[in-house]
């Protein structure tokens, strides 16, 4: 997916958290509950390499972004 096609599947989503450490974004869209993570894959590249999008559960969200869990749930 390119970066444009990650920003137009992200319209309409909130950021919900950040995760420096591990590189990661957490967005739900505000009707649907829907959740997806931006992540960067390529470590071994300057800034992660491109951002790559995917659905994210909401267990595995309250797992990986525990200080979200209660806007999750």
């Amino acid at each position: 997916m390119m970066d444009t096609e990650i920003t137009q599947e992200l319209d309409g989503f909130e950021q919900i958290e950040s995760d420096g450490v591990n590189w990661t974004i957490l967005y739900r869209h505000p009707q649907t509950g829907q959740m997806l993570e931006v992540f960067y894959p390529h470590s071994e590249m300057h800034g992660g390499g491109p951002r790559a999008l995917r659905a994210i559960s909401l267990e595995a969200a309250v797992k990986a972004y525990p200080r979200s869990a209660g806007l999750l749930s």
